[in-house]
């Protein structure tokens, strides 16, 4: 149904089809395959033949791994109160946080916005959902801030397929009340909300009952518009380049696989019920073909496989991921395949990019934002106070490992920390490998205590 129509009737606008259309740009290269590009024809001599263009569905990477970098099961809620603190702890295992805020971020970091909604359930408990920018519908909004929202859904009521609107609206006091309305998801008909759901609810509270979470990028696509920009809006032509390039690879070994031309002389023969002959061949087997030998042509195997050009290909594929992951934020090398050394770990990455660190505080910014307001507004549904509200960020993942092991040597030299603590906490060893390393470099006169 035409959710914008719907809400033009009752006096309300939102963001325009145009920007709508940018979404499912950016939703279909995140499913990893849009059909203006991966579908295409070639011409034969012939005719037209339809092609398959092959993907990698980096889109999907890159928003994996900003959802990783920046919400993963180490970020912490804390608030002021002890209570408080217990309850929220309580809500957020309730709501499956730890798991569907990472999807979320991933979704917004895809579709350019997302969003977290707070509301008591039929039993009074309160609940948290999440949503991506196809379910997002800005009501209101004050530069970037959107003030007022609506957000949609789809769910079976009493048999019929529907789509709920779940409009949080702002009163002349400057509390929230938020409104149910439940459409027929062919027709766009009202029909009742199901049981238990009021039409209309009276929060009494200042504080927003959502949060918006979005990539922190200016939006250079439609100025002035609330909702974000996909974190690759501005890398398409990188996304595509990656798949030319992984594609041509990919036919290079299908169309270069082994292939040996055989006189037909030399290939068993079936009659056919006309009387004339014609090779028979294993259906399955791909490397002989039949040839006719021309009357001064020797007869003979003719090997016809031609070359690999692995290597050419893999520098255009490396290149290509650089690119996508300078466009995205990443770094120059998040992708990067280093033959010396093998693949990286994200770590090890991370800690050698000053730009992937300044990417990360920088978005970092917008969901702090939002966590925070996520707590307070669990906190006041249960009419607890929240007080100060800290978001505390995994900080271990940008950590360089070089500077930490030479300051843990340091302290060593200094006294300020066992041997046993640096093989275990720092140099990754298991407590029996290092009592036995120590052990070995007692025997060797290295080392006189622990």
């Amino acid at each position: 149904m035409n959710i914008p129509e719907y809400l033009k009737k009752l006096g309300l606008a939102t963001v325009g089809g145009a920007y709508r259309d940018q979404i499912e740009l950016w939703m279909g290269w995140y499913g990893g395959k849009v059909k203006q590009f991966h579908s295409y024809s070639v011409f034969n001599g012939v005719r037209q033949i339809g092609v398959e263009r092959a993907s990698l569905n980096m889109a999907k990477t890159v928003a994996e791994d900003w959802a990783n970098l920046l919400l993963n099961e180490r970020v912490q809620l804390l608030v002021d109160d002890g209570a408080a603190q217990k309850r929220l702890d309580e809500l957020l295992l309730l709501n499956r946080f730890a798991v569907e805020a990472n999807r979320v971020v991933e979704l917004a970091f895809a579709s350019g916005t997302g969003a977290l909604t707070e509301y008591r359930d039929a039993d009074g408990v309160p609940r948290i959902d999440y949503h991506d920018a196809r379910d997002i519908w800005p009501l209101a909004w004050r530069g970037n801030r959107i003030t007022e929202c609506a957000f949609s859904g789809v769910q079976a009521v009493r048999g019929r397929q529907c789509v709920y609107l779940r409009l949080y609206r702002l009163n002349g006091d400057g509390t929230y009340r938020i409104e149910n309305r439940w459409l027929d998801a062919e027709t766009g008909e009202e029909v009742s909300p199901p049981e238990g759901v009021l039409a209309s609810v009276q929060t009494g509270l200042r504080e927003p009952l959502f949060q918006i979470i979005t990539p922190n990028l200016a939006n250079n696509i439609e100025p002035g518009c609330p909702m974000g920009l996909s974190v690759f809006a501005n890398a398409i032509d990188a996304l595509k380049g990656v798949d030319v390039c992984f594609d041509s690879f990919r036919n290079e070994f299908i169309l270069g696989r082994k292939r040996l031309m055989v006189p037909v002389s030399m290939v068993k023969l079936r009659m056919e019920r006309d009387g004339a002959a014609s090779p028979m061949f294993d259906p399955n087997d791909l490397i002989y073909t039949a040839y006719q030998p021309s009357e001064d042509q020797k007869d003979g195997f003719h090997d016809l496989s031609p070359e690999i050009r692995a290597e050419q290909h893999l520098t255009g594929i490396r290149t290509q991921l650089s690119l996508l992951s300078i466009k995205c934020g990443l770094g120059t090398s998040r992708y990067e395949f280093d033959r010396a050394s093998g693949v990286r770990t994200a770590t090890e990455v991370i800690s050698e990019q000053s730009d992937l660190y300044q990417s990360m505080r920088k978005h970092e910014l917008v969901l702090r934002d939002a966590l925070a307001g996520l707590a307070r507004a669990l906190l006041a549904l249960e009419g607890m106070a929240a007080g100060g509200v800290r978001v505390v960020f995994d900080d271990s993942i940008i950590q360089d490992r070089s500077t930490q092991r030479a300051e843990a040597r340091a302290e060593v030299a200094a006294g300020l920390m066992s041997r046993f603590r640096y093989l275990t906490c720092v140099a990754g060893m298991s407590e029996a490998d290092a009592l036995a390393e120590i052990a070995r470099l007692r025997e060797e006169g290295g080392i006189g205590g622990a």
